[in-house]
């Protein structure tokens, strides 16, 4: 037997931690997966106050009297939408950050108690009863700093084109500097399309339009109107219309 060279054992590898549901981001604004934002544990254990959902369609949950009730319609906004290479998110962004901007100033009162769910009690089974009877018994309350989800169905694109877009009018901060801080916090994947669209949201300042000639109807700014020549070849090249259904919903 040959002992000059003795066989190598090679230590296995950990695999890689699994990205968490929910990922904090400013203490105020959360971003996750569809998992994490259809998961009424995990929204009561990070004191959720609004939801932002950014998927080809809504989830059950938000059928259930329960969530609609947890989160009224005033703290919801879903978006419709896909990711692709020919999502114009941008025509959506003023709206969400203006919905954002609303929860985060908003007063944050407790959980809605049975006797608040307008609109919802008639709907209400034991187990959904008993759910809300469980939040009035918690020793904590929504009630302080109001904290946004932000999820779509993997939580590493949509959600973090949408947060990053925020936090650059926000903060009034550029492209790269809010990249690297929301990665700090949670792993993404870059879609070119989205990134193309945070490049002109940085270019026009947050606005893409602007008043035509003599005050008259809003033009997209140069630099968004360059943007939906490139997505009208892409659309002509996939035999897509640009039609196709998407759109904020409550």
């Amino acid at each position: 037997m040959d002992t000059t060279n003795p066989p190598t054992t090679t230590k296995p590898t950990d695999p890689k931690p699994p990205r968490p549901p929910v990922s904090q981001i400013t203490p105020s604004l959360y971003l996750g997966d569809k998992w994490g934002g259809n998961s009424i544990k995990l929204l009561e254990e990070n004191r959720i106050t609004a939801i932002v959902a950014l998927e080809p369609n809504k989830g059950a949950i938000w059928c259930r009297p329960h969530f609609r009730a947890y989160f009224p319609p005033s703290q919801r906004m879903f978006l419709a939408c896909l990711d692709n290479s020919t999502q114009d998110m941008l025509v959506h962004l003023e709206g969400i950050c203006d919905f954002i901007d609303r929860q985060l100033d908003a007063e944050v009162g407790g959980p809605p108690l049975e006797s608040e769910c307008e609109g919802y009690a008639a709907l209400f089974d034991e187990k959904e009863l008993e759910k809300l009877k469980k939040i009035e018994d918690e020793s904590w309350t929504r009630g302080g700093t109001p904290r946004v989800l932000v999820h779509c169905e993997k939580g590493y694109s949509r959600s973090p084109m949408v947060l990053i877009a925020y936090l650059m009018r926000k903060r009034r901060e550029g492209l790269e500097k809010v990249v690297q801080d929301v990665k700090g916090k949670r792993k993404m994947k870059q879609n070119p399309n989205f990134m193309e669209q945070l490049r002109v949201w940085e270019s026009v300042e947050y606005e893409i339009w602007e008043k035509g000639d003599e005050g008259g109807e809003k033009m997209p700014k140069k630099a968004y109107a360059e943007y939906l020549r490139g997505r009208k070849e892409r659309l002509d090249e996939l035999g897509l219309t640009g039609d196709e259904p998407n759109g904020v919903q409550w």
